[in-house]
């Protein structure tokens, strides 16, 4: 059971009032506004009701997060993903204070270009409600080359994408397919985030041609209120798709099919034993590159 918070009319008003709760001070004209609302087109099917907005978010409870697939990479290695809320963003900018979360135990039965991980729900425990709070998610694809005797792993590719966790207070609750752009974000965009609403930005930077798709990859997710995990639909089922332009979206609909990760394994090694190291590999080096981020502006200042 969701525990709600205590909600007043007026608050009320202001949510399904459609702009018009400036109109609407006074109690009597409140109260005709509603009486109207419940009596007109009596015989008319109902307007659908999104449950998103059945209780506000409570940073008690936090959010939980499961990324749980992608489709249609244009890579030939094994791919792995990161995530993080931002604000802070803590990696991008060299802060140890939120840690990266990963997604990492690949289905090998799953498709090369489009890898499905069976990592699950993550928790953000005791987040602070900010605004414009977005979950950024960031893939990297990780070369393996054994030819030479010897274990050499390597990142390649890159992709990334972003999505906004709140509106007026409340969890934007659901499974999403969201489309990637290529390289990982810069600083730049990352501010901008924090300052003005996720569609709004990404669209700005798009047409300023300062972030391109990776035309027709795109990764799933599942996005919740942590009290609301279990509505949640199956991974990469029942799909948001509002981040994906209308004129776009025949692109991002379409699976190219691939050969299965277990066909890229490395020949001669015991299977298993490689599966397991392989994401624990993807976490060094990714470790790696958090000490040069960090490193860097410290250089910079001397």
């Amino acid at each position: 059971m969701v525990l709600r918070q205590p909600l007043t009319v007026r608050e009320s008003v202001k949510l399904i009032g459609n702009n018009q709760e400036n109109n609407m001070k006074k109690d009597r004209v409140i109260a005709s506004w509603i009486k109207t609302q419940l009596t007109r087109s009596i015989d008319a099917a109902p307007e659908d009701f999104n449950l998103n907005y059945v209780a506000l978010y409570h940073q008690l409870h936090g959010l939980k997060v499961s990324v749980d697939g992608a489709q249609n990479l244009p890579w030939s290695s094994f791919t792995f993903a990161t995530y993080c809320l931002s604000p802070p963003g803590s990696f991008y900018k060299g802060d140890q204070s939120d840690p990266l979360t990963y997604s990492s135990q690949l289905v090998y039965s799953s498709d090369v270009s489009s890898p499905v991980w069976l990592d699950g729900m993550k928790a953000f425990p005791r987040r602070l409600y900010h605004q414009f709070l977005v979950l950024v998610v960031h893939l990297h694809e990780v070369t393996v080359d054994f030819s030479q005797h010897q274990e050499v792993y390597g990142l390649k590719g890159q992709a990334w994408t972003v999505i906004q966790v709140f509106n007026e207070g409340y969890v934007l609750n659901g499974s999403y397919q969201l489309p990637l752009y290529q390289g990982e974000p810069s600083e730049s965009i990352l501010d901008a985030l924090q300052n003005d609403y996720c569609h709004d930005v990404m669209a700005a930077f798009r047409r300023n041609q300062k972030i391109k798709f990776l035309e027709g990859a795109s990764v799933f997710l599942r996005l919740s209120d942590s009290r609301r995990e279990e509505e949640l639909p199956k991974p990469m089922s029942q799909v948001i798709q509002d981040y994906i332009p209308k004129e776009r979206l025949d692109r991002y609909t379409v699976l190219n099919p691939s050969n299965p990760l277990s066909s890229i394994l490395p020949a001669g090694v015991d299977e298993d034993e490689f599966c397991y190291s392989l994401p624990d590999k993807f976490k060094e080096m990714m470790k790696h590159i958090f000490a040069k981020t960090v490193s860097e502006p410290s250089q910079n200042q001397t």
